[in-house]
């Protein structure tokens, strides 16, 4: 019995190893994605509950000017998505 491996079986198992691999490494990219999403909503939230607490302390009329020159925010709503996720107890 010839125990050699023909060129269609080698290929083939070539074949089954790689995609074996290139599957643990999508699997473990994935788990990174969600790790890394789950870790970006609690950051935002905590950025919400800052930004809640900061507005109702901030004297009346002074809000607006104390976010744009305390927040690092890129635009105006973000600050708002952040409470809002705050005070709808997260996502």
């Amino acid at each position: 019995m010839n125990t050699s491996l023909t060129v269609r079986e080698n290929r083939k198992l070539e074949r089954e190893t790689a995609l074996a691999q290139l599957a643990e490494v999508a699997n473990r990219a994935h788990d990174g994605v969600l790790k890394a999403a789950r870790e970006a909503v609690m950051r935002a939230l905590e950025a919400g509950r800052a930004l809640v607490e900061a507005k109702e302390i901030c004297p009346k009329g002074t809000w607006t000017a104390w976010l744009a020159g305390n927040f690092g925010g890129s635009f105006v709503d973000r600050p708002r998505l952040h409470a809002r996720g705050h005070l709808c107890g997260g996502i």
